[in-house]
């Protein structure tokens, strides 16, 4: 049985470069692809509306808790204030998709007494209306602790329910202040698109030299399973690095995007990651020995799954359990929980070395796949 030799595979990877610099394609696919998606991704995924339209209609145009409620919208970069002098007015406008919500807004005396706001919102858009209403209520709260006993008008007298210090609750985001949806999701994004490149690039390698009929000239000159899995690995992995490199300069120059937590742990886990993918799209290569369906396979198999089954823009909590357990055993999963904690919250390190073992593992697993697979082109199977 043959032993690894360095000359051997040192050719090997000189027949790999002189073949990516030959096909130019594999420089669009690991350097051009990724950053079209990236800036798709970063620009057209974006959860934050601005602004929402808010329509309000009151039966006293001057009173003060309507002034106060005109100028909360007025005020805000996320709110954009319509005025509708009648209630089949303002339901016009909504039909008609000229406003995001109607507000109903109550004299200041209906308000003391009980009558609350009402708010009509456009239900066809489901996260549109939920967001257009949370930036409502938000701006509604604020100017109704500020306005304190300013809507009371004069001679008025407060109900026994209105006396003493109103419940207030103060909160804040953390990790995202700003709550800038471009900050959640470009970290899954990165994964998935990293997931993508490595696995389009290494599932073309071995089914190449399959298609071409060379792999078995390769094997006739005694090239071993190892030096074959290293020359064939070492390419797209070196790419897809490179690649990695590129998003996280874009991440940054573009879409400040912040880096909190370990960058070491950062660096070893896109590493780790970009291995285990690296190796898996090897061993569909190996196994399909069809260039189109091993691309095919690739995708769908990793990048997919990367994208909806990881966390990546769907909490897995809100899953039903059977896809949400897939989504647990799948190695994107422990790659965008630990991206998130890099980027945005620092988190404990103990999460990210856990998750930088079981990345490993499924590293080595793959690794004894493809081994397994290369072993079987060998014997002719």
């Amino acid at each position: 049985m043959s032993c690894f030799n360095l000359r051997r595979f040192q050719a090997l990877l000189h027949k790999e470069y002189l073949q990516i610099l030959r096909d130019k394609s594999v420089l669009w696919a690991a350097f051009f692809l990724p950053l079209l998606l990236f800036l798709i991704y970063g620009y057209g995924l974006n959860l934050d509306i601005k602004p929402v339209r808010v329509c309000t209609v009151s039966p006293q145009q001057t009173d003060p808790l309507y002034q106060e409620t005109v100028q909360a919208l007025s005020g805000s970069p996320y709110l954009e204030h319509l005025q509708a002098f009648s209630l089949p007015a303002g339901q016009s406008l909504l039909k008609a998709e000229r406003c995001d919500v109607l507000l109903l807004v109550p004299t200041a005396a209906e308000y003391l007494h009980g009558r609350g706001f009402y708010a009509a919102v456009n239900g066809s858009a489901a996260l549109q209306g939920q967001l257009s209403r949370a930036y409502v209520e938000g701006a509604l709260s604020l100017s109704l602790q500020k306005s304190a006993g300013s809507v009371v008008p004069a001679g008025l007298t407060l109900p026994e329910s209105f006396r003493g210090p109103p419940l207030s609750l103060n909160t804040r985001a953390w990790f995202n202040p700003d709550n800038q949806s471009v900050f959640y999701l470009l970290p899954g994004q990165f994964v998935g698109i990293l997931t993508l490149v490595c696995n389009v690039l290494s599932s073309l390698m071995i089914a190449r030299e399959c298609g071409r009929g060379t792999l078995t000239s390769l094997f006739a000159r005694k090239v071993t399973a190892a030096e074959l899995l290293l020359a064939k690995l070492l390419p797209p992995l070196f790419l897809s690095l490179l690649a990695a490199a590129m998003l996280l300069i874009a991440s940054e120059l573009l879409f400040h995007l912040p880096v909190r937590g370990s960058i070491p742990l950062l660096g070893l886990t896109i590493f780790i990651y970009a291995l285990s993918c690296c190796l898996m799209g090897l061993w569909l290569s190996a196994l399909v020995r069809d260039q189109f369906l091993a691309c095919e396979y690739a995708i769908i198999l990793s990048f997919l799954p990367a994208i909806l089954l990881s966390g990546a823009i769907f909490d897995l909590r809100t899953l039903p359990w059977g896809i949400a357990l897939l989504g647990q055993i799948l190695p994107p999963t422990y790659a965008v929980q630990s991206a998130k904690i890099c980027f945005l919250s620092g988190g404990s390190e103990v999460i990210l070395w856990r998750n930088l073992g079981l990345l490993t593992l499924y590293a080595l697993f793959f690794a004894l796949l493809c081994a397994r697979a290369i072993g079987r082109l060998q014997r002719g199977k």
